[in-house]
């Protein structure tokens, strides 16, 4: 049985990103029924450029949050679709022709099957690929799916290359965390994947999700540039930008980690924390993350800094028991539990002896 595909897709000032994204929604093999354009308080063009396609074509629907984050703006979307299979991809990302009409298909052919993911490949903005994420093809369980997830270079397989049932969203009550900055879509997956009967998996590489270290850097200057020229709009010292990026990496790195805990919480009360080792070495590397941005505000963060030293600390044990690693590569997982820069050491000689 046919069913109608919405995407769902969230804006943030990324203005020469509409258009690119919504051509390459047009050349797909199997036409979606419906086009969400979640925007979140953008300042740029992107909302005159929503607005004309949202004229000129009937597919296209677009909604608007002010002073809210992404979640907020895709719950929205969410609340307003109607069509039965939804997928979430970025509007930095490329789909190839065949993406949604592979991915329907499976969903139509049996209704078993509340997720199915596909293959992706790693690319720079002129299209070239860096690097292809593919695996075998097949049935899996949402707890195996979800292990790859964490394991694959850092979460970089989250819901953009999926496709989610509606009615199972509407069946459980879910929705994304609106008191998150970061990683609300991460806690979105882990709680649908909670539910799932049967995940099929694609080998093929039907995604493109857009990875450019040397586009990254540069967005990282002009934000750099962009926090000095307002200390200076201010008439303040250059200490004041400084302190405006320490206090967002802060930001980040708590709202990340919280997200962490609430996924833990949802995966303990599924009862899949054990079968699913991969999350405890991501959660992990959150913990890291915010140890290093709270390293010049120890006091300040005292609780959440105990908390993170405690996971580190759980993961070396972890590490010190399992005999199949080298004894260098364990002393630094070890030393990272005591002290990040340690632990930075450590793995600086491991790579060096290689």
């Amino acid at each position: 049985m046919k069913k109608t595909v919405a995407l769902i897709v969230t804006v943030r000032n990324q203005e020469k990103e509409i258009l690119p994204f919504y051509e390459c929604v047009l050349r797909q093999k199997r036409a979606p029924e419906e086009i969400w354009f979640a925007d979140a308080e953008s300042t740029d063009e992107s909302r005159e450029i929503l607005k004309k396609l949202e004229a000129s074509d009937d597919r296209v629907h677009v909604v608007r949050t002010e002073h809210a984050n992404l979640s907020c703006a895709r719950n929205l979307a969410l609340f307003k679709t109607d069509a039965d299979l939804l997928t979430f991809p970025r509007l930095s990302d490329r789909l190839t022709p065949g993406f949604l009409r592979d991915l329907a298909h499976v969903m139509e052919m049996d209704g078993d099957f509340d997720m199915v993911a596909s293959g992706y490949a790693e690319i720079t903005s002129g299209g070239k690929v860096i690097r292809s994420c593919t695996g075998h093809g097949g049935v899996i369980s949402w707890k195996k799916m979800l292990g790859q997830c964490f394991s694959h270079r850092g979460m970089r397989t989250g819901l953009w290359n999926k496709m989610l049932r509606r009615d199972l969203i509407e069946r459980e009550q879910l929705s994304f965390c609106e008191d998150l900055e970061n990683g609300g879509d991460v806690l979105f997956l882990a709680s649908y994947s909670a539910h799932v009967r049967k995940v099929q998996l694609l080998p093929q590489c039907l995604y493109g999700h857009l990875y450019d270290p040397l586009e990254i850097r540069e967005r990282l200057r002009e934000e750099k540039l962009h926090f000095r020229e307002q200390a200076q709009y201010l008439q303040k010292r250059y200490e004041t930008s400084r302190k405006i990026r320490r206090e967002l990496r802060i930001r980040k790195a708590l709202s990340d980690w919280e997200a962490m805990i609430r996924v833990n919480a949802v995966l303990k009360d599924a009862g899949a924390l054990r079968e699913i080792p991969s999350f405890f070495s991501y959660k992990a590397r959150k913990a890291r993350r915010l140890l290093w941005a709270t390293q010049r505000m120890k006091k300040e963060y005292k609780a959440e800094r105990k908390e993170a030293m405690n996971c580190l600390h759980s993961k070396a044990l972890t590490v010190f028991k399992d005999r199949n690693l080298s004894g260098l590569h364990r002393l630094s997982v070890i030393a990272s539990g005591l002290s990040p820069r340690l632990g930075l050491c450590f793995a600086k000689m491991r790579k060096d002896k290689k």
